[in-house]
């Protein structure tokens, strides 16, 4: 999948930092003794914290400004359903993620696990696409510049952290096992301009389609869609935690 080589190429140019310190936005590290309902709210108030700030970048921990995020290429293949479409973006722009805040936060220290719900107020993916295929039967193919915009993106996360020891003989924690799945939506409006080698009618008739039936493409195409996304925001993520050592990520 070219999401997946797009965010090996990024966790490359993310090489792992030195033994660094949590940055100072996410606030005073949480305590591992602490009961697991109050470690979690204590996690979950740290991440809304510090979500904004991650997302400008920091060059201690080699994070790049992810306002918007940039993704080389990513290409999706739905071939279930009313829609069967392989659609590529050349590059891809993701806006939103700076907006996100995280609830219902379940972390455990003892079994390594976390999951929470994430909301995005808008949540935009836009770039050149090219596309081909067909919804319901009518054939689709086009290239132009495009905008997919998620209106309260609601999606539910979990990961397994298991620890590893590092160089410096220090443990850090890793990020495995990782699920996303979409949970609720408010709306998507599509807009896909070149649709039929420029005929503007039919594209119009198209787009009008997409968005009087948006919740058939938010199930059709919003997994793989949020799929993507999650590949390359978890190399960002990685690049954290392989550089903050758990001693420093929560306080004894």
């Amino acid at each position: 999948m070219d999401a997946l080589a797009a965010a090996l190429v990024l966790a490359a140019l993310l090489a792992a930092a030195d033994a660094a310190k949590l940055p100072a936005y996410f606030g005073k590290p949480c305590s591992r003794s602490l009961p697991e309902p109050a470690m979690s709210e204590c996690a979950q108030s740290a991440a809304n914290a510090g979500i904004p700030a991650l997302t400008n970048g920091d060059k201690k921990l080699k994070i790049p400004n992810m306002n918007p995020l940039v993704v080389p290429r990513v290409s999706l293949a739905q071939g279930t359903g009313q829609i069967n479409l392989n659609l590529t973006w050349a590059p891809l722009e993701i806006y939103g993620l700076r907006d996100a805040k995280i609830s219902n936060m379940k972390l455990s220290w003892k079994e390594k696990t976390n999951s929470f719900d994430l909301t995005f107020p808008t949540f935009v993916m836009a770039g050149p696409y090219k596309a081909a295929g067909r919804i319901l039967l009518l054939p689709m193919t086009g290239s132009g510049p495009s905008n997919f915009t998620f209106q309260n993106l609601k999606l539910h996360y979990s990961f397994d952290w298991p620890l590893r020891k590092g160089a410096d003989g220090k443990e850090y924690s890793t990020l495995v096992n990782s699920k996303i799945r979409i949970t609720d939506a408010d709306g998507l409006k599509c807009e896909l301009n070149g649709l039929f080698n420029g005929d503007r009618r039919l594209g119009d008739q198209l787009n009008k389609f997409l968005n009087d039936n948006w919740r058939d493409v938010l199930r059709e195409l919003g997994p793989s869609m949020v799929e993507a996304a999650r590949e390359v925001v978890e190399a960002v993520i990685k690049n954290l935690i392989n550089a903050v050592p758990v001693s420093d990520l929560f306080a004894p």
